[in-house]
């Protein structure tokens, strides 16, 4: 019974997670609204009490004036932009499945650090298997072919059956977004590991397949993989603990072997461009990375107006361009042309808010601070703080921590009344 309802946990925060979009004869399933069709259904005590709730009712008020301000903006400018809402709304939702799971996982007694341990180890498990999907589907062109056979494509402006490189496996895309999410997913395993929670086992076999996967899809998940194990590794090291340095050695040796063996296999199996493509530009230094040319269209993304009204206010547009003309994918240059700068500002400072809580109430402080800062930094490359796969870990997590909130003050409440 256990096992069945593991499988079934899996195949949900697989559903809500990588978003898949299944084409089965002809008809076009959204996994992602499948997956809280299903919540609803099996779990409809838990929607109309989190609902209600005064933690998730004061978490929409406080996104709502940036909402708000974008439709003023959009009825006195008479442009029709809806991008924005569109996302924020989609944040109420990943919060509102965070906080029914929670509450669903309260009742089994789980004490959040606990929960955290378990939702999280079901995202590795769903990762996992996404990521050998992806090395077997390069590999061998017929397993790619069945798997795209029942993966709508029509929303996506890549035909995943032909490409070398941005795969996606079982997910509903490939590329950055993929790739972030696998290269997060180092970081939760090393987090686990780190705090006793994952064998040495499946943590080295997670962690290589994993990281080999990530050569397929896309390199910013290797940089964000790298940057957030390392400020983990350099946060626990203050830890006095003779366990947790025996872990550090099995880290760095396992680093240590695939660097030499997954690297050289990796080169020997593909295209000398796909080999650049992936991991080729980092191993050339400073000059590879500046000629790969992802860090110069940043920097170039970055562009403010003359007009100080302008910066104050924005244009309305997320676009990240104040011209109007175009756009960049820079996620801050997006709130920056949608709010203003001020305003912008002040949006960030309320998602950083949204995740104390979290921070505060659980023995995986230093996990969730890496996570916290990656998604910052992931702002740079794209709007990850309201889309993707991220976003969805990161609001799940934070809805998971209301629930407990509102369990606790609920349980407050009934003790005082008797």
């Amino acid at each position: 019974m256990k096992l069945l309802s593991n499988i079934s946990f899996v195949i949900l925060v697989y559903f809500y997670l990588l978003v898949p979009v299944f084409s089965l004869g002809g008809a076009i399933i959204h996994a992602g609204y499948l997956s809280l069709l299903l919540l609803f259904l099996f779990r409809f005590r838990y929607f109309t009490e989190v609902i209600s709730s005064s933690n998730f009712v004061w978490f929409c008020l406080s996104l709502l004036p940036f909402v708000l301000w974008m439709s003023l903006f959009s009825i006195f400018s008479y442009q029709i932009a809806f991008g924005f809402h569109f996302y924020i709304v989609s944040v109420f939702i990943y919060v509102l499945f965070g906080m029914v799971l929670g509450c669903y996982l309260v009742e089994k007694k789980k004490g959040f650090s606990d929960t955290l341990t378990y939702v999280w180890k079901m995202v590795l498990v769903v990762i996992f298997v996404n990521s050998v999907v992806v090395i077997l589907g390069f590999y061998n062109p017929e397993i790619r072919a069945f798997t795209e056979s029942f993966l709508d494509l029509r929303s996506s402006n890549i035909d995943y059956a032909v490409r070398e490189n941005r795969l996606r496996g079982l997910a509903g895309g490939g590329g950055a977004n993929l790739s972030v999410m696998h290269g997060v997913s180092l970081v939760l395993a090393l987090g686990l590991y780190l705090k006793n929670r994952l064998s040495t086992m499946i943590f080295c076999i997670f962690f290589s397949v994993t990281t080999f996967s990530i050569f397929f899809i896309g390199r910013t998940g290797l940089l964000l993989a790298g940057a957030g194990c390392l400020l983990l590794l350099t946060i626990s090291l203050k830890e006095q603990n003779r366990y947790l340095w025996f872990r550090l050695i099995i880290f760095s040796v396992v680093v240590f072997i695939f660097s030499i063996f997954g690297l050289q296999y990796f080169r020997d199996s593909v295209t000398s461009g796909m080999f650049n493509y992936s991991i080729g530009f980092v191993l050339d230094g400073a000059e590879g990375i500046s000629e790969e040319g992802t860090s110069t269209y940043l920097l170039n993304s970055i562009s403010f107006p003359d007009n100080f009204l302008q910066l104050l206010v924005g244009i309305g547009e997320y676009t990240g361009k104040f011209s109007g003309q175009g756009a960049v994918d820079m996620g801050y240059m997006k709130t920056f042309t949608a709010l203003g700068l001020p305003l912008a500002l002040i949006f960030y400072s309320v998602v950083l808010s949204k995740f104390r809580l979290a921070i505060k109430n659980t023995e995986f402080r230093d996990v969730l601070l890496v996570l916290v800062f990656l998604f910052f930094v992931a702002e740079f490359k794209e709007p990850f703080i309201v889309k993707g796969y991220y976003a969805r870990l990161m609001w799940l997590m934070c809805g998971i921590s209301l629930s407990y909130s509102m369990r606790h003050c609920l349980n407050s409440m009934r003790q005082s009344a008797n």
